[in-house]
């Protein structure tokens, strides 16, 4: 099996998704991941099920695959109120990717912890609790969540993430690296 190339409407929030589809499989990338947050034109909270099911007819009519979903959500949210508001979200994102992926697919909702490297020490047993209770709900719904370390967030080194991996210790728990910075 070699390696496929994949991209990320995350740089694409206001471009139509047919026109973001087309053009990367034009391109020749493998895989596109779909940003599904407020603010981009696939913001899960529009989608309803014409849409929903024209977006996995768009990846399969051009032959590239759904890699993906990118849910970057805040998990060191200032409030548990906001907490449970961004636990609704993810478990919003994860049920939506349960409904786009394939048969016999697992695919990966993407999120970081947010914070500051400062926040990491901290703030690594909440992280590990709280990426515990999503990928419980990333597992219920049969998807996987990915934690992205990120630069300038809490966990922003790949030993933070492996250091999560091996607190959680769940199949629906993976790393998502993001080659951008």
């Amino acid at each position: 099996m070699g390696m496929s190339l994949s991209y990320s409407t995350w740089g694409m929030p206001r471009v139509p998704i047919e026109v973001a589809v087309a053009h990367c499989a034009r391109l020749g990338f493998d895989g596109l991941e779909l940003t599904v947050i407020p603010g981009w034109v696939t913001d899960a909270a529009g989608l309803d099920t014409a849409a929903r099911r024209r977006i996995r007819a768009l990846y399969d009519e051009h032959g590239i695959a759904l890699c993906g979903l990118s849910g970057n959500t805040p998990l060191l949210a200032g409030s548990r109120d906001e907490h449970a508001r961004n636990r609704e979200l993810l478990r919003g994102y994860f049920e939506l990717a349960a409904e786009l992926q394939r048969p016999g697919e697992r695919l990966t909702v993407t999120t970081t912890s947010c914070g500051s490297p400062e926040d990491w020490e901290g703030a690594r047993g909440l992280l590990a609790d709280r990426f515990g209770e999503l990928a419980d709900d990333a597992g219920r719904a049969g998807v996987v969540v990915g934690v992205e370390p990120h630069v300038g967030a809490a966990i922003h080194a790949p030993e933070q993430a492996l250091w999560l991996l091996e607190q959680v210790r769940s199949p629906a728990l993976t790393i998502h690296f993001d080659i951008s910075h």
